[in-house]
């Protein structure tokens, strides 16, 4: 029996569209898991209570199929270039020589740019009190500070 469930997960790791699916998956498990038993989804948001570059993508892509726009960009304005970039192994894996242009390369790091950015800015103007950049007590390391404060 182990020796058949090695060699299931061996040929089926090998297909790229089967490791892609299974990524896929593990993601949307978290996403359902943590939506129903953590009061956030963010690793980095519930160890420190700090929010991410990427806080606020999940509220805004709600906010946008409601069709509320502002909201949406309110609570993270680049919510469409993570959208893309979630999407993006998709197309990496159907046409694989396109992950390695120059183009690709360049509006990574564009991009990557740009969420720095906007974290920054965001965490100048909104930090700590305004959602979705508010600091999270009930963090780990939340609530060890609030241990020894009290």
């Amino acid at each position: 029996m182990k020796r058949g469930a090695k060699a299931f997960f061996t040929e089926t790791f090998k297909n790229k569209w089967a490791r892609l699916f299974v990524l896929y998956a593990v993601f949307f498990a978290y996403a359902l898991f943590a939506s129903h038993f953590l009061e956030t989804a963010c690793p980095i948001r519930l160890l420190t209570g700090m929010p991410c570059p990427s806080c606020g993508m999940t509220r805004a892509n709600l906010a946008f199929l409601r069709l509320d726009f502002k909201g949406a960009f309110l609570m993270h304005p680049l919510f469409i270039l993570g959208d893309i970039a979630f999407l993006l192994p998709i197309l990496f894996t159907w046409k694989p020589r396109l992950a390695k242009t120059k183009a690709v390369r360049v509006s990574s790091i564009i991009v990557i740019a740009a969420f720095i950015v906007a974290y920054v800015v965001r965490m100048v103007r909104l930090f700590p009190d305004t959602p979705p950049m508010d600091y999270f007590w009930n963090s780990v390391i939340g609530r060890i500070i609030g241990f020894f404060v009290r």
